[in-house]
């Protein structure tokens, strides 16, 4: 039977070969420093521990079988597996990069390769076509993240192989959040478009804008995690195939922020059960325009389900939801556009009296004028901290995040209601699509942090800095 479809087989069996000398089945923990050389150079394929071991060998062969490769290597950390793969290139080579990377692979390419003179072209590599028109002669490297970290962008690893076998280029994928075992059963058919998912953090028994509190744990038993908890707020539960839940595993941790672990969860599970689909302002919604409360009880899940390591949930939530504030401010910004567009087609079109229309009334235009400047502030705020995640990561850009968080939600909200005024009655129906905005992005101001905690983050930071560089 092929291993293809017997992951369990293959992960199991990777790497592991009976130890000659004791005929131990798993490998063991070699410590020692040095091997026996009959001749200098003349050894049983081991000499220096830093260079090489069984140990770290069989760990190797194993990422290599489980990867389909031919060929592994380990490393002490992700930034020296990068600077080793950037040491195949020369001054002068050329890199085409993911837009969307790794704080610290960012860095030492703009901060080390470029002062060697490598040059780098970053582009959005989950269209392929990006890749193809970036090639150059001198282009010898094609570096992708997938998903990336930290906007979780997915770039079709064959198509873009496929370019870079064409022109001869070296193509290295990063990953930095799923285990091969989850990427092929979960993320591959979620990149395909075949499933979808959902996040299940927010608890009705704890208040949203404190994610550390939180009832739903996750229990260690043998191999497998038992979840139990109550989660609401869970966003296109309705017809996903598995979800991400937060759920405390390390409860007596010092550190409240390393309490909480993500694990991921089949949504066919007999321990998981979707509730009901939330009601949002009388529209109970579906599919994915649904808000799901859904309950754990006794789920069970295998212990290689854990997305990172135990205690990690809250970093990981922090790493996504700072870029995903982001894609929130972009969808409103385009809501903004629609409306302020019916909003002028409405003025232009609507007789108060014959030939007299509403837009030649004065606080028409203002509406107007106002809408199109708080949107054009808007989306440059938004590209300012977009820059600025990119360049330096989330953490740097928190303040960032939190003024556009709040300062783009009222933007939608003000732009939604001078449409709906001056669209009259029509305005709070059905046969536009205003209403539907208004009903669905009212709660724009509340998820992913209310507003008034995002106000109060900026401006902690502001009177810090003032009372630090010499402020009363």
């Amino acid at each position: 039977m092929s291993t293809k479809n017997n992951l369990g087989t293959k992960y199991i069996h990777a790497g592991a070969h009976p130890d000659p000398s004791t005929g131990a089945i798993m490998t063991p923990i070699y410590q020692t420093s040095t091997y026996v050389q009959s001749a200098p150079g003349v050894h049983k394929g081991y000499e220096y521990a830093r260079s090489q071991n069984p140990t770290r060998f069989a760990l190797e062969e194993a990422f290599a079988v489980i990867e389909n490769g031919k060929f592994g290597l380990a490393f002490a950390s992700g930034v020296a597996a990068t600077d080793a793969v950037m040491r195949l290139l020369v001054p002068g080579d050329e890199v085409i990069a993911a837009h969307d990377m790794y704080g610290g692979t960012y860095r030492l390419f703009s901060k080390v390769y470029e002062k060697m003179n490598i040059k780098f072209h970053y582009v959005d590599t989950s269209n392929a076509e990006n890749v193809a028109n970036a090639i150059t002669p001198k282009t010898k490297l094609i570096w992708v993240e997938t998903p990336t970290n930290p906007l979780m962008n997915i770039t079709d690893i064959a198509a873009i192989s496929a370019i870079g076998k064409k022109h001869n280029c070296i193509v290295c994928v990063d990953n930095t959040f799923a285990s091969p075992y989850l990427q092929e059963k979960y993320l591959r058919p979620l990149e395909r478009g075949e499933i979808r998912s959902c996040f299940a953090m927010t608890e009705p028994e704890h208040a949203g804008s404190n994610p550390v509190h939180m009832s739903t744990t996750a229990v260690r038993d043998g191999d497998e995690y038992v979840i139990n908890g109550h989660k609401w707020f869970t966003t296109a539960a309705d017809g996903a195939h598995f979800t991400i839940v937060m759920a405390i595993t390390n409860p007596e941790a010092e550190n409240v922020y390393q309490r909480a672990s993500m694990i991921l969860v089949p949504l066919d599970n007999p321990g998981y059960r979707l509730v009901r689909n939330i009601s949002i302002m009388g529209d109970e919604g579906e599919d994915y325009l649904s808000h799901g409360e859904v309950e754990f009880t006794n789920c069970r899940v295998p212990k290689s389900y854990l997305i990172g390591e135990e205690g990690q949930g809250f970093t990981l939530a922090q790493v996504r939801l700072g870029p995903g504030r982001i894609h929130h401010c972009m969808r409103w910004i385009g809501i903004c556009e629609r409306a302020l567009g019916l909003m002028c087609d409405r003025a232009m079109s609507r007789e108060l009296n014959p030939g007299k229309f509403l837009s030649g009334q004065q606080t028409i235009q203002n509406w107007i004028a106002e809408s199109a400047a708080e949107i054009k502030a808007s989306r440059l705020l938004v590209l300012h901290t977009a820059e600025k995640i990119e360049k330096e990561g989330a953490k740097a850009a928190k303040e960032d995040i939190s003024t556009i968080k709040f300062f783009v939600s009222d933007v939608l909200m003000k732009v939604l209601d001078r449409a709906i005024q001056v669209h009259g009655a029509l305005g709070i129906t059905d046969d536009t699509l205003l209403s539907f905005w208004y009903r669905h992005e009212r709660g724009a101001r509340i998820y992913d942090g209310p507003d008034e905690v995002h106000k109060s983050v900026l401006a902690k930071s502001i009177l810090k800095s003032r009372a630090l560089n010499g402020g009363i």
